[in-house]
């Protein structure tokens, strides 16, 4: 479509799409990048976020070539921190990232070992909640003495991350931000690399996501 052609025409400067699923957004993304490709750029500046690595995977597919970054919001975060080893909060250059499995199974085990009033599911949301912002999921808002012994279980868990040389999810886009806003030579490099960023499903990142992006 006219729209579409429109979208895929941009060179420079900020795009925002809005449209229903299946209306093609992707292929516009897809089609953007590619004749940037074809003008010139060099294939190490671009950063493509997607909501999956299966849709990052796609996605290079249909270019038939490679990124500066092809992956999720969190992959990147993990690249940047790569990046900024030694400069990284205490993080050594073989740093284990843990899922969201791994991190309600230390959170049990947090809560199994020092008996705490609590359970996975509230002492994850008190995480989310003030991690990441998030709403009380249903069912997780926690009594008085649960919430204490939550915000325990998360100050252990945050501990036992730092000895085991790990980062989750959460932490690993907090990281990242406080390194680029510590490290300004840093964040100008990258931004000197990384010089085209496009992001799928935008309206699924939160605030510090976002503040990354």
């Amino acid at each position: 479509t006219d729209q579409q052609e429109a979208i895929a025409s941009v060179r420079y400067g900020s795009t925002v799409v809005i449209a229903c699923p299946g209306s093609g957004k992707t292929a516009v993304a897809v089609e953007r990048i590619r004749r940037m490709l074809e003008a010139g750029e060099h294939w190490s500046s671009f950063v493509a976020v997607t909501f999956t690595n299966r849709a990052a995977g796609e996605l290079l597919e249909r270019l038939g070539a490679g990124l500066g970054f092809c992956g999720t919001i969190h992959g990147l975060a993990h690249e940047v921190l790569k990046k900024g080893l030694g400069m990284a909060g205490g993080l050594a250059a073989d740093f284990a990232v843990w899922d969201d499995a791994k991190r309600e199974e230390m959170l049990g085990k947090v809560i199994g070992y020092h008996r705490l009033k609590t359970t996975v599911g509230q002492a994850c949301g008190l995480l989310d909640r003030f991690v990441r912002g998030a709403r009380w999921r249903s069912g997780a808002i926690p009594s008085l003495r649960s919430f204490v012994h939550a915000f325990d279980a998360c100050e252990i868990y945050d501990t036992m991350k730092h000895r085991e040389n790990a980062e989750d999810y959460n932490g690993l886009i907090d990281r990242a931000l406080a390194l680029l806003r510590a490290n300004p030579g840093l964040l100008a490099y990258l931004k000197q690399r990384w010089r085209h960023v496009t992001v799928d499903e935008y309206q699924d990142v939160d605030p510090a996501q976002d503040a990354l992006i």
